[in-house]
């Protein structure tokens, strides 16, 4: 009987993230959790679904800024399939739902290639920018070692290095790993394509930047509902140094591990934890409910389409 390696590692993380809410709720207690919860301000809960929707539709007009230049799609249109992904990263465990998005949307006049490669680049970007608050967050803030972004940066470059040889100089008997190669050589070849229209890039770039200011918004007046005020550099990067937590692929979505580094980062600061863990209650929230709406939009209007014919 095989193994499969895929539902164990879901399992795995659905497991780790189960445990981590466990050990959260139990070591805070659900009173207290409550307690803070019930004290909301109110008059900022549609403030802050407002700065939650926000983020989503620029990320998906900044991923549909690098995929014209290769795929003709109205923006509505494409808009609609995003936020059907966008909906599904939340729900399926992995990354399958992230990289739907890659599946759902029709191709006229692009490749699955292509479309890999403008993924890559949306989510490569979107990758640095947060790496550099992080780093720049962690220099300024919390005193970081210089050595230490120094050495990371170096192993960094030294991957980045391992990548390009593996690419570009070895061949291999494996038809499947020759297959993975290829792919990626071809991606590299397309990204040509994106070099000489450097400004979409630069806006991509811009945008992403407007997603941080936006999203870090959202968490300062999820904060100011709970009446408690953090000054906004803080905001603008500790959450962030907390998502890259959940990059790690422990848990399932970074549940559990994203709260655990957010709680251990704003404790410096003498935030309790309670309020914290409420903090993204509220986000997650704001997350699920526009996800189920992004599904239920989708379903709904592909039963019209089906209907139609």
């Amino acid at each position: 009987m095989k193994i499969n390696k895929k539902k164990v590692l879901v399992i795995f993380q659905i497991l780790i993230s189960t445990i981590l809410l466990i050990f959260l709720f139990n070591n805070i207690g659900i009173k207290n959790i409550f307690s803070i919860l019930a004290n909301t301000d109110f008059n900022n809960i549609l403030i802050i679904g407002f700065f939650s929707i926000c983020p989503i539709v620029l990320a998906a007009f900044n991923f549909w800024v690098l995929l014209r230049l290769i795929h003709k799609i109205n923006f509505f249109s494409f808009f609609k399939y995003y936020s059907y992904s966008n909906a599904l990263s939340l729900i399926i465990p992995g990354s399958i739902g992230d990289v739907s998005i890659i599946a759902i949307v029709p191709k006229t006049n692009a490749t699955f290639s292509s479309l890999s490669l403008v993924y890559i680049l949306n989510k490569g970007i979107s990758f640095l920018f947060n790496i550099i608050v992080a780093i720049l967050g962690g220099l300024f803030l919390f005193h970081l070692n210089i050595h230490n972004i120094i050495l990371f940066c170096f192993i960094l470059i030294f991957v980045v290095g391992l990548v390009y040889y593996f690419l570009f100089k070895l061949t291999f008997k494996n038809r499947f790993i020759n297959k993975i190669k290829n792919t990626f050589v071809e991606m590299f070849i397309l990204l040509k394509i994106h070099k000489k229209n450097w400004r979409f890039l630069l806006l991509n770039l811009c945008i992403t930047s407007i997603i941080w200011f936006l999203t870090s918004y959202s968490y300062l007046f999820c904060f100011k509902s709970l009446n408690v005020d953090i000054p906004f550099i803080y905001i603008c990067t500790i959450p962030f140094i907390a998502t890259l937590a959940g990059y790690i692929p422990l848990s399932f979505a970074g549940v559990g591990v994203v709260e655990y580094s957010a709680i251990g980062l704003f404790s410096t600061l003498g935030i309790l934890d309670n309020t914290v863990l409420a903090t993204y209650i509220i986000l997650r929230s704001w997350q699920y409910l526009i996800a189920l709406v992004s599904l239920a939009y989708f379903a709904l209007f592909n039963k019209k389409t089906s209907n139609s014919f």
